[in-house]
Parts: C-alpha cells; structure tokens; sequence
C-alpha cells in the first residue's frame, strides 16, 4: 500500500481538476502556466546558443550556405519522421491519430526537452492528446515506449558502425551498452503490454485499452532507423563541408557518432535535451576525421539546428492551431 500511495503522489498532473474549479477560472490558469513554460523554454533554448556563438560563428564561416541547408533541411526530416515513428507507437497501443493531431501534439510537447528534467514532454504531450480522446495513460505509455525503441535502434546502429568511430567514445560512454540488452527484452509486444499494464496497476489506473500491435510496433521501429539514418545524414553534410571530404566511413562515422551521442544524452535525465552531453560524445565521435576544434563545432552546429527545427516546427503548431481557433495551449 505503501508503494501505491509513493505512485499516487508522484502523478499528481494525471488526477481529474477539483469539480469545484470553474472552468474560466481553470482557462486563467492553464494560460499562465503555458506563457510561463514558454518564456522559460524560450530563455534556456536561447542561453545554449549564445553561450557558443563564438565557435559557431567560425564554423558557418567555413561552411557554404547551400551545404548548411541540406543539413538544416535533412535535421528537419528527421524530426519529422520521428513524429511518425511516435504516432505508430500510439497506433499500436490502440490511440490512432490522424497526421496534423500527431504533429501538433508532438511538436508541441517536444518543447518541453529544453527544460531540465525529461517529464515536462511527457506532461504536455498527455495533456494535448487527452483532447483528441486520448487517454492520458496510453499518451504516457505510448511516449515510454516510443524512447525505447529508439534508444534500442540508436544504440544497436552506433555499435554496429564501431569500426569506424573513435575507440575513445566507449571509454566514456560504455555504459550505454548496459542498456541495450534491457532495451530489446522491454520491446518485445507481451513484454510490452504485461509491464505497462503492471504499471498502471501501481498507478491505480485501468489498463491499456488493447494489447500491443506486433506489426504497428515493427513499422515504428522501421521509421525510428530511418530517422537515425537521417540525423546521421545531417551530420554528415556538416562533416564533409569541414574535411572537404566524403565517403561511406565519414557518413558511417557521422550516422554512428550521432546515435549513440544522442543516446547518451537522452539516457543522462539532468540535461535538457541532453546538452552537453551529446556534445562531448558527438566530438570524441568525429575526431578521427576532424580536429577537435572542428568536431566540436559540427555538435554545436547540429545543436542550434534542432533547436531551430524544434521551434519551427512547434511555433508553426501554435499558428495553424491558431487560424482554425484550436486551443494549442497544453
């Protein structure tokens, strides 16, 4: 009982509103606390690039303005691919979205990373999908699942293209082969379903409204590759553009370097959206092929592209909420 009551406490943004809060009363308060996390997703995001900008602006000096918009243009794809990777798992989990209620929930949410702590995406993501009928423990399960699986992919692509990244990134970061055999057992549809279910007992929530989908999880672990394949992609632009040099090593190196950087960024919760983090890893990644100087630029790089990407694509959310009079607020 004990353990349940630890679980009770610990949802308390789940729990219904009092029946006594009136509902303009509610609307007030809901608008104060989306400009507040707006305005401090806004400042963090902005810190990280302005504390960098120094080396980022000898980078774009080396770089030519139609190498950087390929890679701009490949980080964006990637984003969005993933977006479709999360709305399979959703699918599977029996919560069908159409693509623009996917979009606006999952953009919208993404903004959340940027604040320290890995729960602020999960509350704002359930709190837009429980308006399209979805339920907010499905949202939640579906978000948990939707990280393994690409944590899974991302680890299994980085050590599979090892031989051609720095020896020296699993000196740091051997610890995220200890994840990986957890990953693959967790992802399996009974698995899956059995230890969600589980959960939400604890939670004293219903259980999942019907069992994972085998095929629905197979294609949005299909889409999570084709999204790694593509950050990669971005990366490699950037690489190429420095070293004056391309082959299947410098984008094996890039699609690995990233995948793996990115998941010890996400694996290491203190970090919003794993700042500093990923960093590090991407640089010890790319140094066989750059200097550090360089290596370290291209992460930065990439950095300000998917903050510019996550905030394209959410502010763009706001806007079309906006011109059909949805409420866009989480």
């Amino acid at each position: 009982m004990r353990y349940r009551s630890l679980v009770r406490i610990r949802l308390p943004s789940f729990a219904p509103d009092p029946p006594d809060v009136k509902p303009a009363h509610r609307a007030l308060v809901r608008g104060v606390v989306t400009t507040l996390f707006l305005i401090a997703v806004v400042l963090l995001a902005t810190q990280q690039v302005w504390t960098r900008r120094g080396a980022l602006r000898q980078s774009l000096a080396s770089i030519a303005m139609p190498e950087l918009g390929i890679s701009w243009l490949l980080a964006g794809a990637a984003v969005y691919v993933t977006m479709l990777a999360w709305r399979e798992v959703l699918a599977a989990l029996g919560a069908r979205l159409s693509v623009p209620e996917g979009s606006r929930i999952f953009f919208l949410g993404q903004l959340g990373k940027y604040l320290p702590g890995s729960v602020w995406p999960l509350i704002a993501q359930a709190e837009l999908a429980r308006r399209t009928g979805t339920k907010r423990s499905v949202t939640v399960a579906g978000n948990l699942v939707a990280v393994a699986a690409s944590l899974a992919v991302a680890i299994l692509l980085g050590s599979g293209l090892l031989p051609f990244i720095s020896p020296h990134v699993f000196d740091r970061f051997w610890w995220l082969l200890l994840a990986l055999p957890v990953l693959l057992v967790c992802l399996h549809p009974r698995i899956i379903t059995w230890g969600l279910n589980r959960l939400l007992t604890l939670a004293r929530r219903p259980p999942l409204p019907e069992d994972m989908d085998a095929r629905l999880l197979f294609k949005a672990v299909a889409l999570s590759l084709l999204s790694w394949l593509l950050l990669g992609a971005h990366i490699c632009v950037l690489t190429a553009a420095l070293s004056h040099h391309l082959s299947v090593e410098v984008f094996a190196a890039s699609v690995g370097g990233m995948a793996l950087a990115t998941a010890a960024g996400l694996l290491f919760l203190p970090a919003p959206a794993g700042v500093g983090v990923r960093e590090v890893a991407l640089t010890l990644a790319l140094s066989p092929i750059l200097t550090t100087d360089q290596a370290l630029s291209i992460a930065l790089l990439s950095r300000v592209a998917l903050i510019f990407v996550d905030f394209t694509l959410g502010l763009a959310q706001v806007l079309i909420g906006r011109l059909r009079g949805a409420d866009v607020t989480p």
